[in-house]
């Protein structure tokens, strides 16, 4: 089967240097900048609604992100990176299969497809997963090809961690895959003492304590408030930066590092108001940008790229990297072969029943299709004049949106609000949990 994304008539193919005939791979791109690494371990630390403007490798410039900033100096630095679901289980879904989340993600469910974990298992390694987020619950299919996959949800992310620091201590053969994915910096937002230093003296207003009484989607109209809860924000990445330190350090003590591929990354961000709410139940770019950084055990310096990654591509570049085969029919590709540099990306929002959404972005230009009722209501910006997505073009360049509407119909196999309902169709937010574990979620705005 050939996947629509790679094959649609509507993008234009571009020619990429690649490996064949003999030339050396164009340093600029993915075939460049990360060379093969067969047989390497994979380590993949994720963190939950993690912002890639709030890490300073990305231009922050309030200092709460010294360790993943540091990692940064030695890795692949992806400008460019994006989720194809806005929400954990979306996002990873399409991480783990290669496939678009409202193909493969349906009724709160893993369709049976081949994983990233399932294509390593046969080849002889071992995998493992400790994630800190109901929602990649077991029972939703998201443990398939995991020799061991727990699931937890600990408020206190060091005792957690005990778990994957475990994990690496005593499974010394390689090689192996593990994924640890942390729930930090999600809401609610916690005061943290450790992070006292970013946070205004002397605040007494609602969120003195955290954000637990900012439900998902609520909003914050007084500016002063709205400060604070970007302050406690910067606070849990301060928190989750710390995490991933120590995360870290065990892996140098277990000198991990000169065999293993280690990936930096979140599952999506979250917006502060960006445009009109609070949460991730949207597809603009602070939410479906994402941190990416490669560390890869041969190459111990700082590169950086501006070619598009999606996370829909992992499971073709990190087995390929590793020199394993490819599963057919992806529509994620192994962005260190030749493709489409200029390829479209879709990304969905399809885990909030009253709120659905896709957008498609292709060249300077990005649509979004939302779905209110039985009408889809469409949105359009230049990502070059107008990066925040603020100004809506959708009236006044009526052809440029009928084209990227059409394009977006092709990818997604149909009209997009009509994909999406079909995808969640017969499950909801809770499906296959316990009472206690729907309990969590709730803690968490869900």
């Amino acid at each position: 089967m050939t996947s629509r994304f790679a094959a649609a008539p509507l993008i234009i193919l571009l020619t990429l240097a690649g490996c064949s005939g003999g030339e050396a791979p164009d340093p600029e791109t993915f075939a460049g900048l990360l060379p093969q690494a067969r047989g390497k371990n994979l380590i993949v630390i994720s963190f939950d609604a993690l912002r890639a403007d709030a890490l300073g490798a990305y231009g922050d410039t309030l200092g709460a992100s010294p360790n993943l900033d540091a990692f940064a100096t030695r890795s692949l630095v992806c400008d460019r990176a994006y989720t194809s679901g806005q929400a954990t289980p979306t996002s990873f879904s399409a991480a783990w299969t290669g496939r678009q989340p409202f193909d493969v993600f349906r009724a709160w469910q893993l369709q049976p497809a081949p994983t990233l974990a399932g294509v390593l298992q046969k080849a002889g390694y071992r995998t493992a997963a400790f994630l800190n987020n109901r929602q990649l619950d077991e029972s939703r299919g998201f443990a398939r090809g995991f020799d061991d996959y727990e699931v937890v949800y600990m408020p206190n992310e060091e005792t957690f961690l005990d778990k994957p620091e475990a994990w690496l201590r005593e499974n010394t053969a390689e090689p192996f895959f593990v994924w640890i994915h942390f729930i930090s910096p999600h809401a609610p937002y916690d005061r943290r003492d450790m992070a006292e230093r970013f946070y205004t003296p002397g605040y007494e207003g609602q969120f003195k304590r955290g954000t637990g009484g900012l439900g998902r989607g609520g909003t914050v109209d007084d500016p002063d408030e709205l400060e604070r809860v970007k302050e406690l924000y910067t606070g849990e990445v301060f928190y989750a930066d710390m995490l991933f330190g120590r995360l870290l350090a065990t892996i140098e003590e277990q000198s991990l590092m000169k065999n293993s591929v280690v990936v930096l990354t979140a599952d999506h961000g979250d917006e502060h108001m960006d445009h009109g709410a609070f949460g991730h139940r949207q597809v603009y770019d602070e939410v479906v940008r994402i941190p990416l950084f490669i560390h890869h055990p041969g190459v111990n310096r700082q590169r950086r790229t501006s070619e598009i990654i999606v996370n829909l591509d992992f499971l073709p570049t990190f087995a390929g990297l590793l020199g394993l085969e490819t599963p057919p029919g992806l529509d994620g590709v192994d962005v260190r072969g030749e493709h489409d540099r200029g390829r479209p990306v879709v990304s969905t929002a399809m885990t909030n029943r009253a709120w659905f959404s896709m957008g498609v972005r292709h060249g300077d230009l990005k649509l979004i299709q939302a779905c209110r009722g039985r009408r889809a209501l469409p949105v359009l910006f230049d990502l070059v004049a107008d990066p925040g997505e603020l100004r809506d073009l959708a009236r006044t360049r009526p052809r440029d949106k009928t084209r990227l509407a059409a394009l977006m119909a092709e990818l997604a196999g149909g009209e997009s609000c009509v994909i999406i309902r079909g995808a969640v169709r017969g499950g909801t937010s809770d499906s296959g949990l316990t009472p206690e574990e729907v309990q969590q979620l709730r803690a968490l705005g869900y």
